[in-house]
């Protein structure tokens, strides 16, 4: 374990954080059922309220996993902040697993490390469950050729014998709202790995908005509509096949002869509904 997580553990033991979450072993004992309900979503940060209608809208879907695209919280380095969190989350993660990938705003640090116990290294890791190959990726630290996250995604992908292939991040490589140097390094170094392995699906955030993306017959989605200020559209792109500035939450029906995405605002009503080739 490095200097990092050890040093959280004590930061978190200090100031008597009242929830420490886990999302699990890689394989939970349930991985033999071949049909489940996946929630995703992402960017809580500061919009508490919102939050909390995020939370208790899954929680009554009853998924069986749950997985966060990141930026959890506005500071990672705050407790405070990771107190919020898990005062919000906890109804939920009291018995659902929780599955985090790691934001800009947690800034890589201990205090993430220590609030949740997470497979592999943590940073990077993969779960498998419902016939499906879940892989989480840090995409604030190199992930690029000769990277050891890099080799690790190659790896872990050319190994793939499930059904299905899934790619939890933060940054996406396609976005209606703006295009940063993340990501372009996610659409140069990435993206060509995906397509080489057949990744059916790929789950970001950062961008505080829904959107869908068909390329090169791989569905892209932004969900980051979890509490954080929305974001606009600012380009267009033909690729893009759903666009919404609305704060929701995605529902992923995983079966072994389809992958249904359902995505919800704060009411229940409709955002998207696409059944995934």
């Amino acid at each position: 374990m490095s200097y990092k997580r050890i040093l959280g553990w004590v930061l978190a033991a200090l100031a008597a954080a009242p929830f420490l979450a886990c999302g699990g072993d890689e394989t939970p004992p349930a991985a033999a059922a071949d049909s489940g309900l996946v929630a995703v979503y992402g960017d809580s940060r500061t919009g508490h309220e919102v939050h909390e209608r995020v939370i208790a809208a899954i929680d009554a879907r009853k998924p069986a996993l749950v997985f966060h695209t990141g930026d959890l919280v506005a500071d990672g380095h705050s407790m405070t902040d990771w107190n919020t969190f898990n005062r919000i989350t906890a109804p939920l993660r009291a018995h659902t697993p929780f599955y985090p990938a790691l934001g800009n705003h947690e800034d890589e640090s201990p205090l993430y490390f220590a609030n949740f116990d997470l497979p592999g290294n943590e940073q990077w890791y993969a779960v498998r469950r419902f016939g499906a190959h879940l892989i989480i990726l840090d995409t604030n630290v190199p992930f690029g050729p000769g990277s050891s996250q890099y080799q690790w995604l190659a790896d872990e992908l050319a190994a793939n014998e499930d059904r299905y292939l899934l790619v939890l991040f933060h940054n996406p490589p396609f976005s209606l709202t703006r295009e940063e140097e993340t990501t372009l390094r996610v659409r140069e170094y990435l993206v060509p790995l995906f397509e080489a392995h057949g990744v059916n699906a790929v789950f970001c955030g950062h961008d505080h908005n829904y959107e869908r993306f068909l390329v090169n017959g791989i569905t892209y989605v932004i969900t980051g509509g979890g509490g954080a200020p929305l974001y606009g559209r600012t380009r267009n792109d033909p690729r893009n096949k759903k666009f919404a500035r609305v704060n929701h939450y995605c529902m992923l029906d995983i079966t072994p002869d389809h992958l249904q995405l359902d995505v919800y605002d704060l009411d229940g009503h409709s955002v998207d509904s696409y059944k995934i080739k």
